[in-house]
């Protein structure tokens, strides 16, 4: 009876003291509240990830320490000891404790980033035009962009867009002030090559964009073995007419010969444009030159890493893969005996690690290293900030770099495809979306691209829109990878899992197996097919592969189907593991 009656007042006093309605108030405006830290302080603003958890404790101190208050206050009953005013101020210091651990944290491992550049200036070296008479020397002309792009980088006080942002404006006559903005650059070099037999001419002039006037100009007669001479004159010139104080250390780089010959440095610039053009048959052409320009120097670290590079691009395309990939990692640690501050090598071995070994601790510290050695390095910028946000999760560390990344190279693409693929992650379809269309108004034929736009199409549940992408894929590049995981993607939406498992061909599960992220994208359409026991083999090899996102893991919509499993279970507590001991 007395317990019966203790219950009754025990109602009685949530009611006449409200509790009940201020506990429902409180989740109501809680509720609000998380969802504008997330989606706009976090996700737009890039606010850290911690700033949720600082928010979440906050205002539950609050929601206790007023749950508290009212439940004993208007006591008719005087009392001598008053609890809330012991309870209370120990909620608020205990509150305050954690929230300052995550402030401190803030500064830790998870939110480390590299310094931004303190620029004087900037230029954009646009592609050299081919004026030689029978036209055949457009590699020599991009290979010369690249290197005067290249040696200008080394200048701390100067900005200088990436090949590939620099590129898009090869062979169009836009507006110079246009071309500044659309890079945000306040000078232009431009210029032109004649190349006729062992004779050169070199036209090359420094443009100020604000104005439109020239700021230098000059034409060089040389024979072709004066052209490293050309390209250090034409650096050091351009340092005295943007006035720009140069390091001792700086000069010396800027005037760096890595190949210094003429004949194998011809094979090594032919040996660049034949990579660029990322196909089985011109990779292999590639290689035959880099080793022919071996033949002619020997050993030389710009020739192996570039070597090295030229494997890893084969690599991705699915050629030999052990072979090729063990060939990638034997010429990047020859360059790296011989240069051990190469830039590229460094970021082909961490690309080695994060790919090809599951192994992201090392693949970050090479991608640091390298641009440690070139804060410029746009590719490493770019695939630390991915690693940091898709594989690794921590989207605090990365989306400074990614920032970087786009300041270096403002046009290049896959910007949009690395934010978009951290919105997707974050279950924010619609910023996804968004970046999306923008990547796909630059590369509207780009296979990454349509199947990471019909990805989250369909997690957007637009599923017409999404086949209606995979279907246009399937026609123009019907082998590519992404074609056929876009397949995958549409059949298993469709439940046809004859058609699903047809589309698994030896080649595509050795392919995705040795990628992590390949993998986790298969492992999500084989469960939405509710293959169960595939979808968990294809899930844990992208664990040992090194996908460690355990955020985005836990909020994959596509992933249900097998989220009850005790194995998938064990598998998200190894996950758990790795991601929080990563981040120390």
């Amino acid at each position: 009876m007395n317990s019966r009656s203790s219950l009754r007042t025990f109602f009685s006093n949530l009611r006449q003291k409200r509790i009940v309605e201020i506990l429902a108030a409180f989740i109501a405006g809680d509720w609000l509240i998380i969802e504008f830290v997330d989606r706009i302080l976090v996700a737009h603003y890039h606010f850290p990830d911690k700033t949720i958890d600082i928010t979440f404790i906050t205002l539950l101190c609050a929601l206790i320490c007023t749950l508290l208050w009212r439940w004993f206050s208007g006591r008719e009953v005087p009392r001598k000891f008053k609890l809330e005013l012991v309870l209370i101020p120990l909620v608020v210091l205990i509150t305050v404790l954690l929230d300052i651990n995550l402030l401190l944290h803030l500064k830790g491992p998870e939110s480390e980033t590299f310094s931004a550049a303190k620029w004087k200036n900037s230029i954009a070296v646009l592609p050299f035009v081919d004026m030689s008479p029978q036209k055949d020397q457009e590699y020599f002309c991009d290979g010369m962009t690249e290197e005067l792009i290249n040696r200008l980088s080394n200048i701390q006080e100067l900005k200088v867009p990436a090949r590939t942002s620099v590129f898009t404006f090869k062979g169009k006559a836009e507006d110079i002030r246009e071309v500044g903005r659309k890079l945000n650059v306040q000078t232009l070099l431009e210029g032109s090559i004649r190349k006729i037999g062992n004779q050169l001419r070199v036209t090359a002039q420094l443009i100020n964009i604000a104005n439109g006037y020239h700021l230098w100009s000059e034409t060089y007669d040389r024979e072709l073995k004066d052209v490293f001479s050309i390209w250090d004159e034409i650096a050091l010139t351009i340092a005295d007419k943007l006035k720009l104080t140069l390091l001792s250390d700086e000069k010396t780089r800027l005037v760096k010969r890595p190949i210094d010959n003429v004949p194998a440095y011809d094979c090594y610039l032919r040996a660049r444009a034949e990579i660029y053009q990322f196909s089985e048959e011109a990779l292999d052409r590639a290689i035959q030159l880099l080793q022919n320009g071996l033949d002619i120097i020997g050993d030389n670290a710009l020739l192996y890493s570039t070597m090295a590079f030229a494997y890893w691009q084969c690599v991705n395309l699915g050629v030999k893969q052990e072979d090729y990939m063990a060939r990638s990692e034997e010429y990047v640690n020859k360059a790296l005996a011989l240069d051990p501050d190469s830039p590229q090598a460094q970021s082909v071995l961490a690309t080695i690690f994060r790919d090809f070994r599951g192994n992201l601790r090392e693949a970050v510290r090479h991608y640091k290293k390298a641009l440690a050695l070139d804060p410029n390095e746009s590719t490493a910028l770019m695939l630390l900030a991915y690693t940091y946000i898709i594989d690794a999760g921590m989207p605090a560390a990365g989306l400074p770099l990614i920032e970087r990344f786009k300041n270096v190279d403002p046009l290049n693409p896959y910007y949009y495809g690395v934010l978009g693929t951290r919105y997707l992650f974050n279950n924010q379809y619609e910023f996804a979306l968004d970046q999306f269309r923008k990547w796909h108004e630059i590369e509207p034929e780009s296979p990454p691209m349509q199947y990471l736009y019909a990805m989250t199409l369909a997690h957007a549940k637009e599923n017409e829109k999404a086949f209606l992408l995979v279907d246009k894929g399937a026609k123009a590049t019907p082998n590519n990878i992404f074609t056929k995981m876009g397949l995958l993607l549409k059949y298993g939406f469709l439940k046809d899992k004859e058609r699903a498992f047809r589309e698994m061909t030896p080649d595509f599960q050795k392919t995705c197996k040795r990628d992590m992220e390949a993998s986790y994208w298969v492992a999500c359409m084989l469960s939405v097919l509710d293959a169960r026991k595939e979808a968990l083999d294809w899930f844990e090899n992208a664990i040992n592969r090194g996908f460690i996102n355990y955020p985005a893991l836990e909020r994959e919509p596509f992933l249900e189907n097998i989220r009850g499993e005790e194995r998938f279970k064990k598998l998200m507590e190894r996950v758990k593991y790795e991601w929080e001991h990563f981040k120390e």
